[in-house]
This record gives structure tokens, C-alpha cells and sequence, in this order.
């Protein structure tokens, strides 16, 4: 599901996911047979009302077989007992707010792709069925308070970032995911799934300088530990050499290496605006104390390019954009009648085609080359 749907955003080519249809299709339907399934615990339940009605659920919750999980989280040692007691536990009972959140995105990724290809009777099939989904995982695993089960900083992740979270309730999830984080002493305590949609769902939910918290962090669980530790690769594990120099499990695995996409999107702000990047957004968001950053991505259009720097109270942001495209450019902490382009004000500069101001950025809309935005820029993250 979500491989073919990656490349159609990255290349705009709609072949993918005609080649790929049949297959994406097959999967969903490989999980509405195993949803629909049920757990051996509730074949022993005595029915009653209130049963009555969490069976009316049944065939939108994922919840038997065995499923991985959230997958080495950084209290879960390779082959450790607790490790092991999980692995016991997903064999008997599955692991159902993780498998069920998969189960209402993949549905959503097909109703898309089916609405991409034309199949608009599929498309609205699969979109009814993933709002059914999408209500059996809120009733299931979402309190009146925000809080998701288990109260980890994966079900909140995920959770926000597949849009399961109802919208009266996203403020509370994003409160709950920070106190975790902060109970942690500013620490990530992701695996596998969730750690890709950490620090986005952070810096979309107005946790911005967490998110940078958690980049910047350098002792176990990090991602600049392990730079301390002279690794080339990413570990299996967060502790994948340890500090008395023992390693554990695979030390080339790059699945938590996933945090560059956010480099790339939000530090950069190198962003699609449509598939296959036709239309670019630039939107950089610093924070963290970071006074510059670069990143180059080669399109099927050509390189795009963003480098952005802070220097004697001023910002400055250099981006290219290639022939062909067409670019929207979002100015943090900028005020438009103070933003140049080239040393001319923006409005009069050559390629502009539009500035608009919002609440907490300029907007400009330009067509294909090479430009210098700069203005006066202050900051409050040092």
C-alpha cells in the first residue's frame, strides 16, 4: 500500500499504481477477512448488551493473528524477556491498536489511488469503509479524555498522523504525547512504525521546539547517540552499540533512519505540492537554535535546492526551482513589506507572480530559477 502510493507522490506516474491496483486491492481485502475474524477470548464472553454493541465493531477491528507490533521500541531488547513476553502476548491477542490504525490507512491510501485511477465507485466504496474503520478504532482505543491505548508515544503518533484522532480531542492526544515525551526526560520512545511520523506530527501539532528537542538529543534513545558513537548506518536497536561498547542486533537497519524525511520537509522545507513535484512548496521551520541548513533533491524535473541561514538578526533563503515548475514559498516570522528578493522588494522582483501575507508568514508564489529571499527575522528557541 503505502510503497506504490510513495513513488506516485515522489514521480507523479500513474503507471505505478495501475501495475500495482490489483495487488493494493488485495491486501485490503486480506484484511477485512482477518478484521472480520474473531479473537478466541470472545467466543467465551457472555453476550450482553453492551457486547451486542462492541460486536457491531467487529469487522472494522484488526485483532486476530499475529502481528509484530510497534516493533523494538527502546525498552524492547532483541530477544530480551520482555521481548519475548510481547511476542507471547501478539501471538494470543494480537496487537490491535496497531494492526487495526493499519488496517483504516491502507483503506484510505486505496480510496485514493482508486480516485487517482478513475474508479470512483471503488473510491467511495473504500472511503465509507475506512470512516467505519476509522469510528470502531476512536470507540476502541480513544477515552473521552484524549488518552489512547496503550498510553505510549506510538499510539498517539500514529494516531495523529493517520487522522484517527477526532478533531475535538486532537489538542488532548498532542498534550498526552508531550507529557510522555517530557516523563521520558525529553526522549523518543518509538520503533519501527512510528518513529517516520514523530516529528511531524510534533512540529504539525505546534510542538515545533520538541520536535527539535528530540533531533538534538545525544544519550539513549537518539539519533545523535549513535553519531556519537561513530556509526555510518542505522541500528536495529537505539542502543545498537551500548556504552560499555557491546553491540545488539543489526547494525545497518534503517528503518528509525526515517527522521530524514523531516529534515528534508520541515528543517530544509522542501515539500510536494502535487505529486511528482510539478509544484513545490518551500517551507523551512527553524527552531532547535539551528542557524543554517541546506538539502538538494533531484527531480524528475531537476534539482531543487533550499539553504536557509540566520546571521546578525536576518534570514536568508536561497531556493532553486526547476523548469517546468511552478513553486509556493512560505517566509517564517516574515512581514512582507520587509522581505527582498535579490535586493529588490519582493513584489517588484522578476518571477514573482504573487505575495500574500499570513498569520505568521509570507507567501510568494514564483515560477522556475534561482532566488535570494531575505528580511529581518528574530527568534525565540535559544
Amino acid at each position: 500500500m503505502i510503497v506504490p502510493w510513495t513513488l506516485y507522490q515522489c514521480y507523479g506516474d500513474q503507471r505505478v499504481l495501475e501495475q500495482q491496483y490489483a495487488s493494493m486491492q488485495a491486501w485490503v481485502e486480506y484484511m477485512r477477512k482477518q478484521a472480520k475474524k474473531q479473537l478466541w477470548i470472545r467466543r467465551i464472553t457472555p453476550i450482553s448488551r453492551r457486547n451486542q454493541e462492541k460486536r457491531s465493531r467487529q469487522p472494522y477491528l484488526w485483532d486476530t493473528g499475529f502481528h509484530f507490533g510497534e516493533w523494538l521500541e527502546p525498552d524492547e531488547r532483541l530477544f530480551g524477556p520482555k521481548m519475548t513476553i510481547g511476542i507471547l502476548k501478539r501471538m494470543l491477542f494480537s496487537a490491535p491498536p496497531v494492526a487495526t490504525a493499519y488496517f483504516a490507512n491502507s483503506t484510505h491510501l486505496l480510496a485514493e489511488t482508486a480516485h487517482v485511477l478513475g474508479r470512483e465507485d471503488e473510491a467511495r466504496e473504500y472511503k465509507t469503509s475506512h470512516q467505519r474503520i476509522k469510528e470502531a478504532y476512536q470507540a476502541k482505543f480513544i477515552g473521552r479524555d484524549g488518552q489512547i491505548h496503550p498510553d505510549k508515544q506510538a499510539s498517539y503518533i500514529r494516531a495523529l498522523a493517520f487522522d484517527l484522532v477526532p478533531s475535538t480531542l486532537q489538542r488532548a492526544a498532542v498534550d498526552h504525547l508531550v507529557r510522555l515525551i517530557q516523563e521520558n526526560g525529553d526522549h523518543l520512545g518509538t520503533g519501527f512504525l512510528s518513529t517516520p511520523f514523530l516529528c511531524h506530527v510534533l512540529s504539525e501539532n505546534g510542538q515545533l521546539e520538541i520536535a527539535y528537542a528530540l533531533l538534538k538529543q545525544d544519550t539513549i534513545p537518539s539519533w545523535l547517540y549513535e553519531v556519537k558513537k561513530g556509526a555510518t548506518t542505522i541500528w536495529e536497536t537505539w542502543d545498537g552499540i551500548g556504552e560499555d561498547g557491546t553491540p545488539h542486533g543489526s547494525l545497518n537497519h534503517y528503518s528509525k533512519g526515517a527522521v530524514g524525511s523531516w529534515l528534508y520537509q520541515v528543517v530544509a522545507g522542501i515539500e510536494p505540492g502535487t505529486s511528482g513535484y510539478k509544484h513545490i512548496r518551500f517551507r523551512p521551520r527553524p527552531g532547535g537554535g539551528l542557524t543554517a541548513a541546506s538539502a538538494r533533491y533531484h527531480s524528475l524535473y531537476g534539482e531543487i535546492a533550499s539553504s536557509w541561514q540566520i546571521r546578525d538578526g536576518r534570514f536568508a533563503l536561497t531556493i532553486t526551482v526547476p523548469a517546468n515548475t511552478t513553486t509556493t514559498v512560505s517566509l517564517p516570522g516574515a512581514e512582507a513589506s520587509q522581505v527582498t528578493e535579490g535586493g529588490q522588494t519582493v513584489e517588484t522582483a522578476e518571477g514573482v507572480i504573487q505575495v500574500s501575507q499570513e498569520q505568521e508568514a509570507t507567501v510568494v508564489e514564483v515560477g522556475s530559477g534561482t532566488y535570494v529571499f531575505a528580511y529581518p527575522f528574530s527568534r525565540d528557541d535559544e
